[in-house]
């Protein structure tokens, strides 16, 4: 039923560029993405929710607390079951494991993971991979020029995530503190630091336990 070039307003020559990115070759066989399947939802019912929220939040008028539940804000935006049921089809005919497309709660989300060798071919597009210049560990596969659906799938999707977009790379920052002697409730993080249970954990040794405090504060 011929195919519709989603996100339209982004310009070609921004496909595969990002500051600090540089293109390393084209994807092989054993590349797999995770791509999110945004849907459309009905600009109507957005601005019913964006109303509902300035009420809930305002001290002022009467709703004032009244806060949603996942249901709540489901039944109000989420896409027709239908509408998730027909994209979720379109990737399951590509013979991908139904465990590997998956609808958020909210019906708006289908999270794909698939080889990104099948995806150029879904898509019609072509993917290689990037890698930061200050990272080398920071490695992505991202499209180099736009992608496209059938129109029939097209007309119910947005956008497609992580396939186009590159993600900011921060650095974690560490921040001295003056070091004062470690509560008695502390010993198991002194212990998770390599330390003695009887020692404190210092700045320094939180900067050198490496990867192992990835994740904590």
């Amino acid at each position: 039923d011929g195919r519709v070039r989603l996100e339209p307003d982004v310009p070609d020559h921004a496909f595969g560029r990002a500051r600090h990115f540089v293109r390393e070759g084209r994807v092989i066989p054993t590349d797999m993405l995770r791509l999110q399947i945004v849907l459309r939802h009905d600009p109507a019912a957005v601005a019913v929710l964006e109303s509902t929220l300035l009420a809930v939040s305002d001290p002022r008028n009467t709703r004032y607390g009244q806060y949603l539940s996942i249901k709540d804000i489901t039944d109000m935006v989420g896409p027709d079951p239908s509408r998730s049921k027909a994209v979720r089809a379109f990737f399951l005919a590509y013979d991908i494991p139904p465990t590997h497309v998956e609808v958020n709660k909210n019906r708006d989300i289908i999270t794909v993971r698939l080889p990104a060798v099948l995806a150029e071919d879904i898509f019609e597009t072509m993917l290689y991979r990037f890698r930061h210049t200050g990272k080398v560990e920071a490695s992505f596969i991202r499209a180099t020029n736009p992608y496209s659906l059938p129109a029939s799938v097209a007309a119910l999707v947005a956008y497609v995530s992580e396939l186009i977009r590159f993600p900011a790379i921060r650095d974690l920052p560490f921040v001295s503190v003056p070091h004062t002697a470690a509560p008695a409730s502390s010993s198991s993080s002194s212990s998770f630091f390599g330390l003695k249970s009887d020692d404190s954990p210092s700045d320094a040794a939180f900067q050198a336990c490496g990867r192992e405090c990835a994740g904590y504060i």
